[in-house]
Order: structure tokens, then C-alpha cells, then sequence
């Protein structure tokens, strides 16, 4: 779960250069989303408890103020920069996880020094060409990225503790993870790169289309049988305005013009990045590129705040209702549209919105017809209101006729081909049992063989395999050689393989590579009897925050 940042030093220093001119975005701070919602959390001071232990508002904002910074250091943004951020930061998650670690590193004990403090900054904020510390590094992700949103220099030293602090709880409970044999490790080393030599018989569905025959009375039935596929799930419409980031272009090169370092920080950003970055550009149009990425950035804040800005006058009209977004929006000049209808699976169609979107809209109500903030997307920041719900429905068989025969006409073909491919497994074992080869019994089945390409269990691609290659991973290296596997369905059909021989893996490369292995196995097996320790820890422990249901989850 946990990697070391001393183990990055090159891409945390990417992060650090390559951050700067981002930076000048400042969204909302932890501070401000996780207390200062509209009445998620409450004010008192106590907000919860672990184990019964009271939890003190300032320990979960810490906690969440450490679970954020720690994101931003090991993905590279920060949780709210981007969408792919937004999916991929889980926050209450995130803020327990960090609780629990806080609270056991409390229970047994875990004090880390000034001394650790500096080391770990040290080792995080070097420069990766001399190995040297420096500090420009640090201050300018300090102020840049940092200060902005309200983190403190006490903040900073408590996250670096408690990120010691869980390293010690690493070495520590993922003891048993190291304890690998080298012996242990060599053989794990052979298995991974040993080769299969193979040969396949491929029964692709796509082969067996033209024999299809579809009846009324066969695609009624498999209509009626698949009917759950076809059904229509819950669709909802809602009014929105768009605070496209294109509207406010001019005011972020407002502010850019307004930094005396711009140009400092467009060459740091480009010497970090390198020329291979800019293929066949110039180091001044790079430079400009990079500009463009940070007006860009700059132009969606602008729209996030202008949303928020409607989004409180919306929120202050009485009595609440949907219809208040459309009026508020032609008070101000502004056009709200209606969406087409959509699931809480996908986006509405035509917009470019994040997976937030879908899963704002579908918590609506009549009552409560808006979200309490604006969805951030990548071009546009939206606020929205409830327009109207669509139940589930099941078309009939008529109106999606041409789906289903195509549907029958898929299914029906991959069953011809697995008939055939198990046909031929149970002829070719026959012929292999009087001494026939498999290539023999394959002309006398008239099947065509593949000889493929030998591949190990790291072969990332085969393409003669057609995605087949994680099945045919699983299956040769179980097979003696000579013998025949069962037919192995697919996605796209199925085979039937045959090992002729396992080539071991070449010993130079056992010698040269193994020490790196053992040591990269031995990192990887203590993660994981960390990550065991952390699950049964968080089985045990009983965190409750007011507000949110109790929470016992897997980390």
C-alpha cells in the first residue's frame, strides 16, 4: 500500500518543478470542504470517536489535511486538481486510514525525532542529478503549493513524522515479509522467467458467424431469457448552467502577467520535463506551452469561484425548489439548459463532465434539488438543479430487434465454436493417445495450429493470442510437455494448447538480476504482511464520525 518517497526521488522531484506553475491555482482548502460544508459535519469539538475514545475536530482536520498532502506528493496532484483525481481520491477513506494510523502509532508508542524529520525532507527535496538536498526545492513547494492552502509549518512536520512514523510501523509488522530465502527467491526468479513453447488451436467466434441461423422463436426465447441485459435502468434529467473555463481566459492571463517569476518558473518546469516532452519544438514554444496549461488551470478557478458564487445566491432563495436555478440563471444573464435523460452510470450526453456529475444528479430530490457545491470538469464547472426523474423500463422485443438478433447472433456463434473446440480436444486426445502429434490430429480435424512465439509469465503482449495470453499463462505452465490442454473458453472463442517444452531462464541473466529481485521481493512481501496487519487492525478498530454512518472499513 505504502511505497517510499525516497525510493522516488526523480519523480517527486518532477512533481516538486513541475507543480510551480500550477500552483498559482488555489482551490478551496481541506479546512474549508471537510468543515465548512452546508451542515455535513458539526461544530463542536468533539466530531466522533475511535474506540470510544472522543475524536476532536482538530484531529480529523489533520488528519484530512495529512491525507491530502500525502496524495499530492505520491500521485502528484492534489485531490481536487483534476478528474482523475477526484475519482481516485476515496476522502473518507483516505481520513480514516490516516486515523487509524495516527491512533496505533499512539497506542505503541512511535516517536519520530527532529533528526528523522530532517532526513526524511532531506531525502525528499534532493536533487536527483548530485543527490544533493535543496532547499529551493522545498521552500518553493512550501510556498507555492503549500502556503496557499493554509498549511502550516507545524502541519508540515506532523505529516512528516507520522509518514516516518508508518514506515516504522512497516518495518515493523511486515517483518515477516523479508524473512525470504535466497533460495526461495532464485526459484521464484526461474519461474517467473522461464519460457513456454507452445502450440494452439484457435476456435475464433467471429469464424462461425455465417452458420447462425436465427428463428422467431429462438430470438424470442433468448430475448426473454437475457431480458435484465435490455432493461432500461433508472434515468434522471437536470438544469444546469456551464461556467465554461474558455469565459475566463483573459482574467487567468491577467494574473499570470501579474508574476514577476513566470519565466523563472517556465524554465524550471522545461529543463525538469526535458526536450523529449516537446518533440520538434522549440525551447520558447515549450515554454509557451507549459504557459497555456497554467492559464488553462487558472481559467477553470476563475470559473469554480463563479459558480460557487451562484451557487450561494441559489442556495438563499426561499422556498427551495428546481425551478429557482432557471430563474436565478435568467436574473443574471445566464443560459440553463436541460440534459438529455442519463444513468447514473454515464455522463449526459454531450457534455464532457466528470463521473460527479452522474453521481450528484442521482441524489436529488424535488426537496432537496441541489448539490451543495459545484461539479468541477475539466472545461467547465457546473451547477445544477432536479428536473426529472425516469423509472427503469424493458423495451419489447421490437424496439430493440436489431440489438438482440445481433446479441443471439454473438452468443450463438461463440457456442458453435466452443462445440467445436471441445470436439476436436476429445479427437486430438484420442490421436495423441495411438501416437498421432498434435499437429498430425489437427490436419486429420482439419483445425489449423498456431506455433507461438515462447512467452514467460512477464510477456505483456502475444499478439497471435488475441487476448487469449492471460488464459494461455495460466494453463502451459501446469502442462507437461507433449501434453494438450481442455478447451479454454474466451472472449472472442477459445483454444486448445499444447506445451511442447519449458526453455529455463538464461542463467547469466538469473545471475545478474536475482540480487535486484530478492531485495524488490522482499520490499513487496513486507508491504504485504504490512497490509495484513493494517486490515485486521481496521476490522478492530471503531471509528464513528457524527454525521456518517459508523465505519469499519477495508483500507
Amino acid at each position: 500500500m505504502f511505497a517510499t518517497i525516497r525510493k522516488h526521488q526523480k519523480w517527486l522531484w518532477f512533481i516538486v518543478v513541475a507543480g510551480v506553475i500550477i500552483s498559482f491555482v488555489v482551490f478551496f482548502s481541506p479546512e474549508n470542504r471537510v468543515f465548512h460544508g452546508r451542515g455535513e459535519y458539526l461544530s463542536s469539538d468533539v466530531v466522533g470517536s475511535i474506540n470510544g475514545r472522543p475524536l476532536t475536530r482538530q484531529e480529523y482536520f489533520e488528519a484530512a489535511k495529512e491525507a491530502q498532502l500525502r496524495y499530492k506528493l505520491y500521485a502528484g496532484d492534489w485531490p481536487d486538481e483534476s478528474n482523475a483525481s477526484r475519482s481516485m481520491f476515496q476522502e473518507d477513506r483516505e481520513i480514516h486510514t490516516r486515523l487509524l494510523l495516527n491512533e496505533k502509532m499512539r497506542e505503541l508508542g512511535v516517536r519520530v525525532g527532529p533528526k528523522g524529520v530532517t532526513e526524511w525532507i532531506a531525502n525528499a527535496f534532493r536533487d536527483p542529478r548530485t543527490g544533493e538536498f535543496r532547499p529551493q526545492f522545498y521552500d518553493e513547494f512550501v510556498r507555492a503549493q503549500l502556503t496557499p492552502r493554509r498549511y502550516t509549518d507545524e502541519d508540515v512536520r506532523r505529516f512528516v513524522e507520522h509518514e516516518v512514523g508508518i514506515q516504522h510501523l512497516i518495518a515493523l509488522f511486515g517483518l515477516s515479509g523479508e524473512l525470504v530465502t535466497p533460495q526461495e527467491a532464485a526459484e521464484l526468479y526461474r519461474r517467473a522467467n522461464e519460457m513456454a513453447d507452445t502450440q494452439a488451436a484457435f476456435f475464433w467466434s467471429s469464424n462461425f458467424l455465417s452458420k447462425v441461423t436465427i428463428t422467431p422463436a429462438e430470438l424470442s426465447r433468448f430475448y426473454t431469457n437475457h431480458s435484465a441485459s435490455y432493461r432500461i435502468p433508472e434515468r434522471i434529467q437536470v438544469s444546469y448552467v456551464a461556467f465554461a473555463a474558455t469565459n475566463y481566459l483573459a482574467e487567468a492571463q491577467a494574473q499570470l502577467n501579474q508574476n514577476t517569476n513566470l519565466n523563472k518558473y517556465l524554465e524550471a518546469t522545461y529543463q525538469q520535463r526535458g526536450t523529449n516532452m516537446y518533440p520538434g519544438m522549440t525551447p520558447e514554444a515549450a515554454k509557451g506551452k507549459i504557459a497555456e496549461e497554467a492559464r488553462k488551470e487558472l481559467a477553470i478557478v476563475e470559473a469554480r469561484r463563479k459558480a460557487n458564487d451562484f451557487t450561494d445566491q441559489l442556495f438563499e432563495l426561499k422556498p427551495k425548489q428546481a425551478a429557482n436555478l432557471e430563474k436565478l440563471a435568467a436574473a443574471k444573464g445566464l443560459i440553463a439548459k436541460v440534459t438529455d435523460p442519463f444513468t447514473r452510470f454515464e455522463p449526459p450526453p454531450g457534455l464532457t463532465a466528470p463521473p460527479t456529475f452522474a453521481e450528484s444528479a442521482f441524489v436529488l430530490t424535488p426537496e432537496e434539488p441541489f448539490p451543495e457545491q459545484p461539479i468541477v470538469g475539466e472545461d467547465a464547472v457546473y451547477v445544477i438543479s432536479f428536473k426529472k426523474k425516469i423509472p427503469s423500463e424493458l423495451p419489447s422485443l421490437d424496439q430493440i430487434r436489431p440489438r438482440v438478433t445481433e446479441d443471439f447472433r454473438r452468443n450463438q456463434s461463440q457456442e458453435l465454436a466452443r462445440k467445436a473446440g471441445e470436439d476436436f480436444y476429445r479427437s486430438a486426445t484420442n490421436a495423441l493417445a495411438h501416437g498421432t502429434n498434435f499437429q498430425a490430429a489437427a490436419a486429420q480435424a482439419k483445425v489449423s495450429v498456431t506455433d507461438l512465439p515462447p512467452f514467460s509469465q512477464k510477456t505483456p503482449v502475444l499478439p497471435e493470442a488475441h487476448g487469449a495470453l492471460p488464459s494461455m499463462k495460466a494453463i502451459a505452465f501446469r502442462l507437461s510437455p507433449g501434453e494438450i490442454s481442455n478447451y479454454t473458453q474466451t472472449r472472442d472463442g477459445g483454444f486448445v494448447l499444447q506445451l511442447q517444452r519449458i526453455v529455463p531462464a538464461d542463467p547469466a541473466r538469473i545471475k545478474e538480476e536475482l540480487p535486484e529481485f530478492t531485495t524488490e521481493l522482499r520490499r513487496r512481501k513486507q508491504v504485504q504482511a504490512f497490509d495484513q496487519w493494517l486490515q485486521k487492525q481496521a476490522q478492530e478498530t471503531q471509528i464513528v464520525i457524527q454525521g456518517k454512518k459508523q465505519q469499519q472499513q477495508k483500507m
